[in-house]
């Protein structure tokens, strides 16, 4: 569901700052575009996201970690 796929993407993103990581790629699949819009949606907020592109043909999505 979209709300544990909020929860997973905050921490993930948590533990990549964590360890120093400049940049992830979350892995979202495309299906029907929910669970793609709350990983994003979710990124745009985080305050440890730079900044965010789609990848992948858009079944992914590149996260650039600090300013």
């Amino acid at each position: 569901n979209t709300q544990e796929a909020r929860e997973a993407v905050r921490s993930f993103v948590d533990d990549a700052a964590l360890a120093g990581l400049p940049s992830v790629r979350v892995i979202h699949g495309r299906g029907t575009g929910a669970v793609r819009k709350a990983v994003r949606d979710e990124l745009s907020s985080h305050p440890l996201v730079g900044s965010h592109e789609s990848d992948s043909a858009d079944g992914a999505t590149v996260v650039s970690l600090g300013d």
